[in-house]
């Protein structure tokens, strides 16, 4: 699966996309990302799902387009 990061979540770790084994649903996504990079585990995110608002039951599949978001300010 392929995770896209954007903002402070990709300067944090350095990329602004990753490659991760599949997961079975957000939930999993979320305590995988805290368990692999605890640097984030702080910071307020939402994560999307092919464009799409996705909650901790959200399924997904390896083909998803799956997207880690901060909050955005703009002026």
């Amino acid at each position: 699966m392929k995770l896209l990061l954007f903002g402070m979540l990709a300067t944090e770790i350095n990329k602004t996309c990753i490659e991760i084994e599949p997961v079975k649903d957000v939930g999993m996504l979320r305590r995988w990302m805290r368990d692999k990079f605890p640097a984030i585990a702080s910071n307020c995110y939402m994560i999307a799902v092919n464009r799409c608002k996705a909650d901790d039951a959200t399924l997904l599949r390896e083909t998803d387009e799956i997207a880690l978001l901060p909050p955005f300010a703009g002026g």
